[in-house]
């Protein structure tokens, strides 16, 4: 759910404002949905060694958790390769930032809490360095 309302915070308003084809914009939203919640799904799984109790939703999540990483990469490769010039760097971004992600958990062992959670959070910025470098 938190997927959701950050996509469609983050998207709206480029939606309402640019001229890009509204096909093309919704499905980087929800590519980017899927990256939110992928980080909260990695982060739940680092900080939580049990999930019986958490939400049904979440415990889904987690157990497909290396799946759903493979789909946050690969999602946004693909379509990257079929978006406009204009969107493709987006995509390339959403999908770098789900494999940051994924070594991030690889490399979990030599980080504190702290700093992984902090680092994990910095890879959602991944997408704006994008749209800072093509303005």
């Amino acid at each position: 759910i938190p997927g959701v309302f950050c996509a469609a915070a983050t998207f709206v308003p480029v939606w309402a404002t640019f001229g890009f084809r509204h096909g093309e914009l919704a499905f980087a939203a929800l590519c980017f949905g899927l990256l939110v919640t992928l980080n909260c799904l990695t982060i739940f799984a680092w900080e939580h060694d049990e999930v019986s109790g958490a939400h049904a939703t979440t415990q889904f999540g987690v157990r497909w958790l290396r799946e759903v990483t493979i789909a946050g990469v690969l999602t946004p490769l693909a379509a990257a390769c079929f978006a406009g010039p204009q969107l493709a760097p987006i995509f390339f971004a959403i999908a770098i930032a789900a494999g940051l992600l994924w070594m991030l958990g690889l490399a979990r062992a030599s980080l504190t809490p702290t700093d992984l959670r902090a680092a994990a959070d910095i890879v959602l910025l991944t997408p704006l360095l994008v749209v800072l470098a093509l303005r």
